[in-house]
């Protein structure tokens, strides 16, 4: 799965995620992630949002690094922590 958004460089800047138009594969991917890890009880750890968005990333052929910045980028329009 071609993801755009994991294209964004650093170097961009977080600006650059923000002016980002998510493709409609990727509003689909991310839907999916928010609604299982909306699941989730509200004392969470990102530990456990990680896993979960990591295991809706498997299914699409992700890896967990790229579940987890795909998640990241999306939900808060920031970088993944390194």
């Amino acid at each position: 799965m071609r993801l755009p958004i994991l294209e964004i460089t650093r170097v961009q800047g977080e600006n650059a995620l923000l002016a980002y138009k998510r493709t409609e594969a990727e509003r689909r991917l991310f839907q999916e992630m928010d609604g299982e890890a909306a699941k989730l009880p509200e004392s969470a750890s990102l530990d456990e949002y990680h896993d979960i968005v990591a295991i809706v990333g498997t299914r699409h052929g992700l890896t967990r690094w790229q579940s987890i910045a795909f998640w990241t980028r999306t939900a808060f329009s920031i970088f993944e922590p390194e």
